[in-house]
């Protein structure tokens, strides 16, 4: 957002409140970065008059957003004087005592200032009760967030009870933190000051990882069937010739059709070249009306001694033991 120029005494501050309640003050106030059509954002702005305008005169600041041709127009009245301080409460409760209550604000005593009256500071200076809200000497009074209180930064509320702005200089939240599926913290752990605080089995800076392993068992039992490591609840395989959700489908081992091909014709149907040592076959086989279909299966198709064919599948979970099912109907026969 850009302004016109601002009449003498009057400063202007904004507040941008960006995607994933990401929030800018100060110069970075005036913009949100890497937006696309259909996000929302939002600007809080404020006029300051420090001074006086003049009896009855007016001012105008127009702010629009940078490209655009739309703008607001602001037109500033000061009102510095009015009849109610005539009807000023002296030493006014509302004041602690130590002031006035004019037109609803109170007028301090010297050596007490604050929204009542309520800090005593005749041995300090305004300047050093900001300081003290001050994180260091270039730092913003209370973040920019808070309001400087006697030397101590009281944090505004959220209109939501479950945000929560805190810290000594307001400095910390509980709702600016990264996000994962749409959640704070991906809906796995607590943000504190910025920063998620994952809970047991959960890591990532938006507590988007899980530790837990159990989606990255195959079927053998082992933990990515032994050719892979599991992050973040998925296998990444490390033997790059096997792949699928546990790293037991071998895309590239279709040439062992041949291999299990006489196994599985004397296993299924007692037949073939090793019908007679069908014993020395190191694998079962599973007769079903359908064979299954899945990522982890190869299928196969072989041709018998009387031209009929039979269909199989296996899927290598382990290296040595396929798991074997074959089509009980065999074709054109």
């Amino acid at each position: 957002l850009e302004n016109s120029k601002l009449p003498e005494g009057v400063t202007i501050d904004y507040t941008a409140h960006c995607k994933n309640n990401t929030v800018y003050t100060g110069e970075d106030g005036r913009k949100c970065s890497s937006i696309q059509i259909g996000d929302e954002v939002s600007f809080n702005i404020r006029i300051t008059a420090n001074t006086c305008l003049g009896k009855g005169k007016k001012a105008t600041v127009e702010i629009k957003p940078i490209g655009f041709s739309e703008r607001v127009k602001v037109t500033l009245r000061v009102i510095c004087e009015c009849g109610c301080q005539e009807l000023a409460v002296v030493n006014s409760p509302e004041c602690y005592g130590n002031g006035a209550l004019e037109c609803g604000a109170c007028r301090c005593r010297e050596g007490h200032v604050g929204q009542h009256c309520e800090c005593d500071i005749s041995d300090l200076d305004s300047e050093e009760l900001n300081a003290s809200c001050r994180r260091d000497r270039t730092a913003p009074i209370c973040s920019n967030i808070g309001d400087c209180i006697c030397g101590e930064c009281v944090c505004p509320k959220r209109e939501s009870p479950n945000e929560i702005i805190s810290g000594r200089y307001c400095e910390c939240d509980n709702f600016s933190c990264e996000r994962s599926n749409g959640l704070i913290c991906g809906g796995n752990g607590v943000c504190t000051c910025g920063w998620c605080q994952c809970r047991d089995n959960f890591t990532g800076s938006a507590c988007e990882c899980s530790l837990d392993q159990s989606t990255c068992i195959s079927r053998n039992g082992q933990i990515c069937n032994g050719r892979g490591i599991c992050q973040c609840g998925r296998c990444k395989c490390m033997d790059h010739i096997y792949v699928g959700p546990t790293c037991d489908v071998c895309p590239t081992c279709l040439g062992l059709c041949d291999v299990y091909k006489d196994c599985v014709q004397c296993k299924a149907f007692g037949k073939g070249p090793k019908k007679n040592t069908c014993d020395q076959c190191e694998f079962e086989v599973t007769l079903v009306e359908q064979l299954p279909e899945s990522e982890s299966t190869v299928p196969c198709k072989a041709r018998d001694e009387e031209d009929c064919w039979f269909m199989y599948t296996y899927s290598l979970f382990d290296q040595n033991v396929p798991v074997v099912h074959v089509a009980k109907i065999q074709e054109n026969c």
